[in-house]
């Protein structure tokens, strides 16, 4: 059986991807999920392979947990983010190295007693991504936090302000992944397609269409990733 989980975003929600593979449905103690088995990988699909999820009623406890029962031994996330640097303009590949979500941290102790755990970002997944990356020549950027807010809104000038002073890219998914990830002793890495600057930090007022646009334009460099981790490379 494969233990390889990659979980997809926003920006993928239209891809071939999931036109292809055998389905399949785990059911866990938190609800079910659905998944396809393609290549020698788990693919998932963070807002529903059927029904569409917006990001503050994603069922991350499920969909971890459901990786974990598949026998996942490390589990790759893609995601859409915003950019809070000019450094990183919008089509940039980020590799963060750590994340950032103090206002809501899911978790999977409580009645089974609780265990004290530092989340983190695996480097050694890290090198897997960036491996595939040099492979295909495409351009990226390695190191920096991923900010998570709770969604589906975009954030306010202020905030993005504030997330400024910690963080490098901002979204509304990947931090719950890691945290619970971890709580698994399951190794995770992130790769954050760029796909605009967030709110304020150009003058250009932001506009959905205009994430879309870019999103659809960087899919193709996800999606070429996503083969290669199917594929069972490295």
């Amino acid at each position: 059986m494969s233990s390889r989980a990659i979980i997809c975003g926003s920006g993928l929600l239209d891809s071939p991807l999931f036109s292809r593979g055998t389905r399949g449905t785990v059911s866990t103690e938190y609800g079910e999920v659905r998944f396809l088995r393609v290549g020698g990988a788990f693919l998932f699909q963070r807002h529903g392979l059927d029904a569409f999820s917006p990001p503050h009623a994603i069922n991350f406890r499920a969909l971890i947990a459901a990786a974990a029962d598949l026998g996942a031994k490390e589990i790759f996330s893609f995601c859409s983010v915003g950019s809070l640097r000019l450094s990183l303009p919008p089509g940039s590949l980020v590799i963060p190295d750590d994340v950032f979500c103090p206002w809501r941290r899911e978790t999977f102790f409580g009645a089974r007693g609780v265990y004290f755990t530092i989340p983190s970002v695996s480097s050694a997944l890290m090198d897997v991504l960036e491996e595939l990356l040099r492979a295909r020549g495409f351009d990226y950027h390695r190191g920096g936090t991923y900010c998570q807010t709770i969604g589906p809104t975009f954030e306010t000038r202020a905030e993005i302000r504030f997330l400024q002073s910690v963080g490098d890219v901002v979204g509304m998914t990947a931090a719950q992944e890691v945290f619970l990830a971890s709580e698994l002793e399951i190794p995770i890495a992130l790769l954050c397609s760029c796909d605009n600057y967030a709110n304020g930090v150009v003058e250009e007022t932001l506009r959905f269409e205009t994430v879309e646009k870019t999103a659809a334009r960087n899919r193709s460099r996800l999606e070429a990733i996503i083969e290669d981790l199917c594929a069972g490379k490295p």
